[in-house]
């Protein structure tokens, strides 16, 4: 059996999926605490497991999302080398500790971007929020 026809198609399939932009998905990161006191410093520690051996890991950033038409803010790279909050490196959990001090109650939204190799553009977590209370 000729295999030559199998094999192209299976790139066309490779090169089309690459040229639509599908990007690997992302969990729903986590945030400890997830409660904020006004006008208190509060560490919180942002975590995600991103276990896709095709992900490049130092492109792993926690963002701070704004209004819709705002620009999202790079908080940090999250990392997974087992230092600084990283419960242990290499395990596939990206860890960020983030230092958070608010003037006012509300809702903060956070969100994971990452790139993998052979992706057109960043693959985007679900959106994660730290409540700010009173």
């Amino acid at each position: 059996m000729n295999k030559t026809p199998f094999v192209a198609l299976a790139l066309a399939l490779v090169i089309a999926v690459t040229a639509w932009g599908v990007n690997p998905a992302l969990s729903l990161p986590a945030a400890t605490p997830s409660l904020v006191t006004v006008g208190t410093t509060t560490t919180v520690t942002v975590t995600i497991q991103i276990l896709d051996p095709l992900l490049i890991p130092g492109s792993v950033n926690l963002l701070r999302l704004g209004p819709p038409d705002a620009q999202p803010i790079v908080l940090g790279a999250l990392l997974d080398d087992g230092q600084n909050g990283d419960a242990a490196s290499g395990d596939g959990v990206f860890t960020l500790q983030v230092p958070f001090s608010e003037r006012a109650a509300g809702v903060i939204k956070l969100q994971v971007s990452a790139v993998f190799k052979g992706a057109l553009k960043r693959s985007l977590s679900p959106i994660t929020t730290l409540q700010i209370q009173q």
